[in-house]
C-alpha cells in the first residue's frame, strides 16, 4: 500500500439468510435543543437532499402529532414529541434501515405507545429497524426477531416467541419466573440476575 493509497472503509453485514445490504440506512441523530424543530427538520431533511414541500411536511408532522407544535423549540418539546421528531427526521429520506438506540427510554406508556405504533408504520412500509433495548416488553411487543446479548456476546437469537419457548423449562429460567415464563424472565435467566449497567 503506498503513502496516499487508502485502506477500504466499508463493509457488508447480513444477517443469517438475508439478502444483501439494503444501501440506505439512518440513526436517531442528536438535535439541538435551542433550535426549532423546523430548523432541525430543515437541517437535517438538507443533508439527506430531501425536498418537501411546506404542506408535505405539515402533513406528514400532523400524521405523528407534531403539526400543532411547528413552531416550538425542540427543547420545549415534551419526551414523546422529541421523540417522535427524532424519528421522523431519521426516516424522512425514507431509509430502508433505521438504528434505533432506546427509542423509548424514558416515556410515558401513552407516548412510548405511539412510538411503538409509528415503528410498526415503518416496518409496514418495508423498512427494516435495528432496535436496541432494555425493555423485554417492548422487544415482546415491536420485534420480529431478538437478539439477547450479554457482555458483548450473543446468546441467542430467535423471535420473542421461539426464545419463550426454547427456553420456558431452562432452571435459571424458571428460578425467576412468576407464573407463565416472559421474554424477560428469559433474558434474566440467560443473563443473570445480577445488575447489567
Amino acid at each position: 500500500m503506498g503513502p496516499h493509497s487508502r485502506r477500504r472503509h466499508r463493509g457488508h453485514v447480513t444477517a443469517p439468510g438475508g439478502k444483501g445490504p439494503p444501501g440506505r440506512a439512518s440513526a436517531v441523530l442528536q438535535l439541538s435543543g435551542r433550535a426549532g424543530h423546523r430548523t432541525n427538520r430543515q437541517l437535517y431533511a438538507g443533508l439527506y437532499g430531501v425536498q418537501l414541500s411546506s404542506n408535505e411536511l405539515r402533513a406528514r408532522l400532523e400524521s405523528i402529532g407534531l403539526g400543532e407544535e411547528l413552531g416550538r423549540r425542540f427543547k420545549q418539546l415534551s419526551g414523546g414529541q422529541q421523540q417522535r421528531l427524532a424519528l421522523f427526521i431519521a426516516s424522512i429520506h425514507e431509509p430502508l434501515l433505521l438504528l434505533l438506540d432506546e427509542p423509548t427510554a424514558g416515556l410515558d406508556p401513552q407516548s412510548r405507545r405511539q412510538l411503538w405504533n409509528r415503528i410498526e408504520s415503518l416496518r409496514s412500509e418495508g423498512r427494516s429497524i435495528l432496535l436496541t433495548t432494555h425493555s423485554m416488553d417492548e422487544a415482546q411487543a415491536v420485534c420480529d426477531r431478538v437478539a439477547i446479548m450479554d457482555h458483548g456476546v450473543l446468546v441467542a437469537l430467535s423471535t420473542p416467541s421461539g426464545l419463550i419457548e426454547k427456553y420456558k423449562d431452562d432452571a435459571e429460567v424458571i428460578k425467576v419466573a412468576h407464573g407463565a415464563v416472559t421474554l424477560e424472565d428469559v433474558f434474566i435467566g440467560l443473563t443473570g440476575s445480577g445488575s447489567h449497567d
